[in-house]
């Protein structure tokens, strides 16, 4: 499982999860939440980062070493984030965010690994 908050314009926050790396960061008080591959395979396929929010939705068929997208922007939001590679690990994680001035305060970043 995972918690963590990141204030206004601090330095950003992640949280890593077998070969997928969570970043969250909360510029001008604004929640974004990256996934990296932060692994050496080069041939991963993004299953769906679904947002509910809808910010990114498509899979990425392409998903290489070092590859990232935005899984969560802006307001609150929640969504799953799974990631297929080539050895046939899946490591999914379940997430949730809330910007600063859903909290009041620093944005908000929560969730769990379901496989990985």
């Amino acid at each position: 499982m995972f918690d963590f908050a990141v204030a206004p314009d601090a330095t950003a926050n992640t949280f890593t999860a077998g070969r997928v790396t969570l970043t969250g960061d909360c510029s001008s008080g604004a929640s974004d939440l990256v996934a990296q591959n932060a692994s050496s395979q080069s041939a991963a396929f993004q299953g769906g980062f679904i947002n509910l929010a809808g910010s990114h939705s498509n899979p990425d068929e392409d998903f290489d070493s070092g590859d990232a997208d935005t899984v969560g922007a802006g307001g609150s939001g929640s969504g799953t984030a799974s990631v297929d590679f080539a050895d046939d690990v899946v490591t999914t994680i379940v997430f949730a965010y809330q910007d600063a001035g859903q909290t009041g305060n620093n944005c908000h970043y929560w969730g769990r690994v379901i496989s990985g």
